[in-house]
């Protein structure tokens, strides 16, 4: 037992010399850390905000409130930077000059929204609804190089973390005891590393043992997409040691370096896509031939859509993305992670992100034991991408990961709504309950997934076809959000949903900005879907009058100045002041220049 410093006081009162830590509850000790943040229970900020002292350097020495992106001042949400105070037209800028807020004039009710990536800002409810306050503890004990599973011969430091992350998917309820222990699992810097580890470790199996070196990802569309060009520089640092054989079509190159993938998208219900295989056989998506080319990816449930998917491939040739395998995410399930539809995977990729921080990096790769190709090449892939050079894992990334993962379990059963997984699945039923109340029956767009996955995946009705439909998010709602236009992977929507259904007709708003923020866009929708529109933006009619006249002229938004947009949109909307017809002549700008940076980026 160590004595509390004698002058440091707890709640405002001093703790005597004589006193010991023992004498408190981990629990106040807690609470003391965050009254000294400024946060938890003793929260002084606002929803999408936390208190920081910046160095006098930064922004003036700013003390106060600042947005959980970027630490602008303001006490609000720092989307878009500084830039963006004035672009999402927000109740308040930051002045460079005089180095103080300042109010703008507009409100929430008024002012434009950036709902695109997932951001977790769902802090201030979780707290509010659980009464917690999360703090993991860092005791600096430890001084040596760390040494971990993937091939130092001192051992794993990490040897705990796996063990508690398998207790940690029990209770979620998302695999059973016996099925976590044909697997073992690494740590990693979050989800997006380990499926392109295992995305690496997968094609380097079979670079090691057959002539496939380009690999074709089988994809149910719509489909997230990973960093396949870091997976095959991991995968090609092998290339010395690739199978060579004069049968092979990379013959007499069978040894450089040459991995490559290419994502394909499918529909249910459609033929399955083939490519040749690196013995110049040509091979169906659905083979088990060894040889095949195939690898095929699941994300449960799948981001955007919320579909949960069937497995086509056989699971020697699979890889899966668990990063949003919590409760809150299968409403379209009772709010439990359906563990029968759970389909078996080579490995899997697990991450805090999803649950409370993207910003705190923590993620744990799994693979089975049961394929001793496989493992090899997890462990190659691993003891690089984990190098000194690459950046070795941080005791801070793992025993955090353990922390929080033994703090939600401690919050209580998975279904009371104060513990950490409850309170977030009452704040999911809440978001999505507001949009689909406010869409019910909506003439020109539907909410395809409600309940289901971290993001609303929103379908435009024939009223809307080819029209767009993300741009009416911007103009008639004010929200700046993802078109997922690139996310079918080369398939076509029609085969699926119906003729006249193209790419652009689908539009991904994430769930992941605080609570209200959807209140406020499902009362901008609820006006939109009964025909009139908030103030100072466009009904679905005045949309469709511009957009049809500016296609009749063949202009594209970057062609026409802003001056032409904003007469463009007096001529449909009369009632709306210069000021508004500027705003949405200006967004339309700005939607474009985001729009030629997605095409060439993505």
């Amino acid at each position: 037992e160590h004595s509390v410093h004698p002058k440091r006081a707890l709640f405002g009162t001093e703790i005597e010399a004589t006193q010991t830590l023992s004498d408190y509850s981990l629990a106040t000790l807690d609470a003391c850390t965050m009254k000294e943040a400024n946060g938890g229970q003793f929260e002084i900020c606002p929803p999408e905000s936390f208190y920081w002292e910046h160095h006098p350097s930064v922004f003036g020495g700013y003390t106060g409130c600042v947005g959980e992106n970027l630490l602008i001042p303001c006490g609000q949400d720092g989307f878009g930077g500084l830039s963006g105070m004035v672009t999402y037209q927000k109740p308040i800028i930051w002045n460079p000059e005089t180095q103080t807020c300042e109010d703008t004039g507009y409100t929430p009710q008024t002012q434009l929204y950036w709902i695109r990536s997932g951001h977790p800002m769902d802090k201030y409810e979780l707290i509010k609804r659980t009464g917690l306050n999360p703090v993991i503890k860092f005791p600096f004990v430890r001084g040596p190089y760390p040494s971990y599973s993937w091939g130092d011969e001192h051992g794993a430091d990490e040897a705990d973390l796996w063990p508690v992350m398998k207790d940690f998917l029990v209770y979620l309820g998302a695999h059973t005891e016996a099925q976590l222990e044909e697997f073992n699992g690494y740590p990693t810097e979050g989800a997006e590393q380990s499926m392109d580890l295992l995305f690496a470790a997968k094609a380097l199996e079979f670079a090691l043992t057959s002539c496939t070196r380009h690999f074709y990802i089988f994809t149910e569309a719509p489909g997230y997409g990973y960093d396949f060009a870091q997976a095959a520089t991991w995968a090609n640092t092998q290339a010395s040691n690739f199978y060579a054989n004069e049968t092979c079509t990379c013959w007499p190159n069978c040894n450089e370096p040459t991995i490559e993938f290419t994502q394909v998208g499918w529909f249910p219900g459609t033929p399955f896509p083939s490519a040749p295989g690196g013995d110049g056989e040509n091979y169906v998506a659905t083979s088990s031939n060894y040889n095949s080319p195939w690898i095929e990816t699941l994300v449960m449930p799948e981001n955007p859509s919320g579909a949960i998917k069937i497995a086509q491939l056989p699971t020697y040739k699979r890889v899966c993305d668990g990063v949003y395998v919590y409760p809150m995410y299968f409403g379209h399930r009772n709010w439990r992670v359906p563990i029968n539809e759970m389909q078996d995977c080579s490995g899997w990729a697990y991450s805090i992100t999803k649950v409370y921080s993207a910003a705190f990096r923590a993620g744990l790769v799994s693979y089975r034991l049961d394929q001793p190709n496989f493992a090899d090449a997890m462990t190659r892939m691993a003891s690089l991408a984990g190098s000194g050079a690459n950046g070795q894992v941080s005791d801070m990334t793992w025993m955090g990961y353990i922390e929080f993962m033994r703090l939600v379990m401690a919050s209580g059963p998975i279904d009371s709504p104060t513990s950490w997984i409850g309170a977030y699945v009452e704040i999911m039923k809440e978001k999505y309950g507001a949009l689909t109340d406010a869409t019910t029956n909506c003439p020109f767009m539907e909410l395809t997934n409600p309940g289901g996955g971290a993001y609303s995946f929103w379908i435009a009705k024939p009223p809307m076809y080819g029209l767009d439909l993300v741009d009416y998010f911007w103009e008639g709602f004010g929200v700046s959000a993802f078109s997922y236009n690139w996310g079918f992977r080369g398939a076509d929507p029609a085969d699926y949903y119906g003729p006249g259904v193209t790419i652009n007709d689908f539009t991904r708003m994430q769930l992941y900005r605080d609570i209200n923020v959807y209140h406020e866009v499902a009362r901008r929708m609820q006006l939109a879907c009964s025909g009139s529109a908030a103030e100072g933006f466009l009904t679905f009619d005045e949309y469709v009058a511009s957009k049809t006249a500016r296609r009749a002229r063949k202009l594209s938004d970057g062609a026409m100045s802003r001056e032409e947009h904003i007469a463009d949109v007096k001529a449909v909307a009369a009632h709306l002041t210069d000021k508004q017809a500027a705003r949405i002549a200006d967004m339309r700008l700005n939607r474009d220049r985001f729009s030629r940076r997605i095409s060439t980026e993505c």
